[in-house]
């Protein structure tokens, strides 16, 4: 479960700070991308430089966030993998379905682009 979730408004982009590990029978995750999406948020950027693990489950709400924003146009790229969420995305063949970085300036200029 995550332990904290918070966001905050970068210009027109949603800048969403999670802390804690994301582990299996947590909705939250997946609830906060859809309610985000339901307020009109079309720029999503998911901070996960506090959260040190996350399970297969919580990578399948990452993918389901990223196909629901997707599917009513909108985008949501990653912020700040710690190495242990890296290698898992990288060991799924998932990394380069998510749009990342690690520093939050290249990040929010990314959505100018």
């Amino acid at each position: 479960m995550v332990s904290e979730w918070s966001e905050r408004h970068a210009g027109d982009v949603l800048v969403i700070d999670l802390k804690g590990g994301l582990t299996i029978g947590n909705q939250e995750l997946r609830r906060g991308f859809d309610e985000a999406l339901e307020r009109g948020e079309r720029k999503l950027l998911v901070n996960l430089a506090e959260v040190p693990y996350m399970d297969s489950t919580s990578v399948g709400d990452l993918i389901v966030g990223h196909l629901e924003a997707a599917k009513r146009g909108a985008t949501l790229k990653l912020l700040n993998l710690q190495p242990r969420i890296f290698e898992l995305l990288t060991m799924h063949h998932l990394i380069q379905v998510f749009e990342h970085f690690d520093d939050e300036d290249a990040a929010l200029a990314s959505f100018a682009e």
